[in-house]
């Protein structure tokens, strides 16, 4: 098991936060595109990993410990999607309503509380379905990771030398228009490279550098959707399991926007 040197985990050094991000990133992305490469089952794998983990986080965040009943339905639903038979939207849908009012009436939730907690669900499990449906693509599913990261990367660097206005201080008070910028030019350059290296082709009738712009906006505002979750939960971190991020939604809430939103400019596409 890997661990980390006390200083690193104790100390109140500003640096601390720094250093640990870089190693686990530096542990963390070679796992990643490993098992990537490795293809299915190990892919399917970790996605159900990970989603199980996401919606155990996600209801943690409500106030529910030990995990919600319906974090389990989300999973098995999501399988089902993925896996399942076609079937019918007017089953998924009565099923969906009788499970949905069972959960609120056990749940102890306001009806606003409720709603949220709900499209956090959906929005989790239909983030993790999209990704797995583009497993099967290692090259564009490194390259859209790799984006994600590049513009993490690039917003925290650029954020943290130059300083300057606030981009959203109520929703997250350290994060700033030269890191928003910065995000969005480290993507563009890194994205547009990377594509040159892998040799992809065209994903889409949108060129290269608005689709880069695209996603790398979309990274900043999955970043920015979920501070202001932690926020209204009155949370620093969705969890602990990931060393200098926190937990599995710190890491991934950029990730799960871009998914969204490359499935939509998708599915735009074909229409």
């Amino acid at each position: 098991m890997l661990t980390f040197p006390k200083f690193l985990l104790l100390s109140s050094n500003p640096k601390r936060e720094l250093i640990l991000r870089g190693l686990t990133t530096l542990v963390g992305i070679p796992v990643v595109i490993s098992i990537l490469h490795l293809g299915s089952p190990f892919v399917d794998g970790m996605v159900w990993v990970l989603l199980t983990g996401m919606l155990f986080e996600w209801s943690r965040l409500n106030g529910k410990i030990p995990p919600h009943p319906l974090c389990y339905v989300a999973v098995f639903e999501g399988m089902l999607m993925t896996y399942g038979p076609v079937v019918p939207l007017t089953f998924h849908s009565t099923i969906a309503l009788v499970i949905l009012t069972a959960g609120f009436a056990f749940s102890h939730f306001s009806c606003r509380r409720y709603l949220l907690f709900i499209v956090g669900l959906v929005y989790i499990t239909l983030s993790s379905v999209i990704l797995l449906c583009l497993s099967h693509q290692e090259l564009l599913l490194i390259w859209l990771l790799s984006l994600v990261w590049a513009t993490d990367i690039g917003a925290y660097i650029f954020g943290s030398w130059l300083g300057g206005p606030k981009l959203a201080p109520r929703l997250s008070p350290k994060k700033t228009w030269s890191g928003f910028i910065g995000g969005c030019l480290t993507a563009l350059i890194f994205g547009v490279s990377l594509q040159k290296i892998l040799n992809l082709p065209p994903i889409m009738a949108i060129p290269w550098v608005p689709l880069i712009l695209i996603l790398a906006v979309a990274s900043h505002i999955g970043d920015l959707l979920e501070s202001m979750l932690k926020r209204y939960f009155g949370f620093k971190d969705s969890g602990h399991i990931i060393p200098g991020h926190g937990g599995l939604l710190d890491r991934l809430d950029s990730l799960l926007f871009v998914v969204i939103i490359y499935g939509m400019l998708l599915v735009f596409m074909k229409l």
